[in-house]
């Protein structure tokens, strides 16, 4: 007699359900709060308010709702990118084909094996600020609709978690317990970093991190992560989701916002991105440089970034003749845009 195994949703099924269920709730559930919230903090702001003085109470109203609808159509015509470093992705001719996210890229004979060795993104608090940022508080306890079987439908919040959550406590593994890497692993055995505890985790459920080049920077959206960016195709905005700065810094999914609300952006930013959101899309100023975690607008894309359909153009820094001639097979293989970026 066979054993019968139940069939286990693709990773892509998993984030449409997600983005079908978190943009609609941000879309329809609080896209008018999140306007009318976003107006009264535009009234109350201390640059737009000193642009304000001597206006009506009727006209300050017109003039704060008029500005919401600006700013939410000029967001969502920046672009949306993913910064690099240049020697690490052409040093050698890049064989992928996609863009890999941590999660993918841990993927080691089968084992998801975070590894701790990136300063920039420690493995566990890298993954519990994902897990905090992606999912709000009230899905811990909401019951999704009743069906049966593999019927195709709406799925739970908790279903959902499930294959989207790496866990709150990673394990441990190869002797690894302070959480440093001295090494790379070269072999099965000699595997060192963290594992997930959740046995229905799948890494190629989570988010892709992108951001929206908002202010127009020369060397997109953080020069911390290199100074060489993607630029992505626009479709991919529309099931993104935003957040007012990187998401280290985010206590919870309450900071996002979805493409179609992208105005309210300015209510969950702090006072200086605040200022940063006016001189550059406001006043028309193209703002410097970056590598402040405060000063990005952190996207998060719940699907595939393929090569030869979602990246638009490659902006590289001058660099040695050796990368830029691999940069340019990358570009040509792809069908991608090069641009030497000389600014």
């Amino acid at each position: 007699m066979s054993t019968w195994t139940p069939v286990q949703p693709s990773a892509r099924v998993v984030q449409h359900h997600f983005v079908n269920a978190r943009v609609n709730e941000i879309n329809k559930g609080s896209g008018s709060k999140l306007k009318t919230d976003t107006i009264q903090a535009f009234r109350t702001d201390p640059i737009l308010q000193a642009r304000l003085k001597g206006y009506s109470g009727a006209k300050k109203d017109a003039y704060c709702a008029d500005a919401y609808e600006r700013l939410t159509k000029i967001l969502q015509s920046r672009d949306l990118t993913i910064n690099l470093k240049s020697a690490s992705w052409f040093t050698k001719e890049n064989p992928y084909d996609s863009y890999a996210q941590m999660y993918q890229r841990a993927m080691a004979g089968g084992r998801m094996i975070l590894d701790d060795s990136d300063q920039l993104n420690p493995a566990e608090i890298r993954v519990a600020a994902d897990d905090r940022v992606t999912f709000p508080t009230h899905w811990a306890g909401a019951q999704g609709p009743a069906q049966r079987g593999l019927r195709p439908g709406n799925q739970s919040p908790q279903a959902i978690m499930s294959r989207m959550m790496a866990g709150k406590k990673l394990v441990p593994i190869g002797g690894n317990t302070k959480g440093v890497l001295n090494q790379m692993p070269r072999t099965e055995s000699e595997l060192v970093g963290y594992e997930s505890p959740n046995i229905r985790f799948d890494p190629k459920s989570k988010q892709v991190f992108a951001a929206l080049n908002y202010g127009r920077r020369p060397h997109g959206s953080s020069t911390q992560y290199g100074n060489s960016y993607l630029v992505l195709n626009p479709k991919l905005k529309v099931d993104a989701v935003y957040f007012p700065e990187d998401t280290f810094y985010i206590p919870g999914a309450d900071s996002q916002v979805s493409f179609q609300t992208l105005g309210a952006v300015f209510l969950k930013a702090k006072p200086g991105m605040r200022g940063e959101i006016i001189n550059s899309c406001f006043d028309g100023v193209r703002l410097p440089d970056t590598s402040l975690g405060a000063e990005l607008m952190e996207a998060h894309i719940f699907q595939p970034v393929t090569f030869a359909s979602d990246v638009v153009e490659l902006r590289l820094e001058p660099s040695s003749p050796g990368i830029m001639h691999n940069a340019r097979i990358f570009c040509n293989k792809w069908k991608i845009k090069l641009s030497i970026n000389l600014l």
